[in-house]
């Protein structure tokens, strides 16, 4: 709320604290929604995105960053305190275009992230170079988190991306044959082994 407050936009933006599975809102509220790195936390996919298409207006836009599996077993720690549900790049797609929402795009950021991470691990530097215990103990928690991330992408081939979906505006755009997903390719990121 301060950085809406800073911004200017409280008059224009207001916060609610519910369930993507259940929203508190009327059908087609919204003309967009907005999810970035949520979805990997949300057990009942077929439900988030039911209530998702439920609450955007028909031509609505959804727009969506996450990360789909597999997960590295390195994921461990990072998922013992929130639910980490990573399903494969196909089976999200299914779930979006079951929900009745038109995938029009997918980019992959998987290449971004992977380097992002790469450059978190170079500035951490050796593990015995943490100055002090508090130090120690949360750089400890960047360095497994990082390698987990990267042994799930660079290494199992799991993906991060940007999708864009629409509500179909009439009957007949909601008629097409098979996934969206069937039609193209997703490119790899290069293994590291």
């Amino acid at each position: 709320e301060d950085l809406t407050m800073r911004t200017g936009l409280a008059e224009r933006i207001s916060y609610r604290v519910a369930s993507v599975t259940d929203l508190p809102f009327e059908d087609g509220a919204f003309a967009q929604v907005w999810m970035l790195d949520v979805g990997i936390h949300v057990r009942d996919k077929a439900a988030m995105f039911a209530e998702i298409a439920r609450v955007l207006r028909p031509g609505g836009l959804f727009v969506m960053h996450d990360q789909m599996g597999p997960l590295a077993k390195a994921m461990a720690p990072a998922t013992r305190h929130a639910p980490f549900v990573a399903p494969s790049l196909p089976q999200l797609i299914r779930y979006v275009e079951a929900a009745g929402l038109r995938l029009m795009t997918w980019q992959d950021s998987t290449a971004r992230i992977v380097a992002y991470f790469q450059q978190i691990r170079a500035r951490l530097g050796p593990p015995d170079a943490q100055p002090d215990h508090q130090a120690r103990s949360w750089r400890t928690w960047i360095r497994i988190t990082t390698d987990a991330y990267l042994a799930t992408l660079d290494e199992l081939g799991g993906r991060t991306g940007i999708a864009l979906a629409e509500v179909p505006s009439t009957f007949a755009d909601t008629r097409h044959t098979g996934s969206w997903f069937d039609s193209c390719t997703m490119p790899r990121a290069p293994s590291r082994r």
